[in-house]
């Protein structure tokens, strides 16, 4: 299980995890969590936008939409959150 607090923010406060097969994401923005299974995943990234600030984007495989998008990822969790899409991309490619 990897887990990883992305944002602390009050107003923002983020947990994601991964347990090898479906992504959860926690927020206080959004009452109930999400879960994602990898299949269902086209993209997961971490992107930096013009103003510094790393992102977490997860793209649907069938809609081509966004399922998760700009969870800004704090500095000090960078690292895990690199790790953490790391994982998700080794379980999405067994089902590609």
């Amino acid at each position: 299980m990897i887990e990883v607090r992305l944002s602390t923010e009050s107003s923002n406060n983020t947990l994601i995890r991964f347990d090898g097969q479906v992504v959860e994401f926690f927020s206080y923005v959004v009452r109930q969590s999400i879960r994602i299974h990898v299949f269902q995943i086209a993209r997961i990234e971490i992107v930096t936008d013009k103003k510094g600030r790393n992102l977490l984007n997860v793209t649907s495989k069938y809609v081509d939409m966004p399922l998760l998008t700009g969870e800004t990822v704090r500095p000090e969790a960078l690292a895990d959150a690199q790790a953490f899409v790391m994982a998700v991309q080794q379980a999405m490619a067994s089902y590609s």
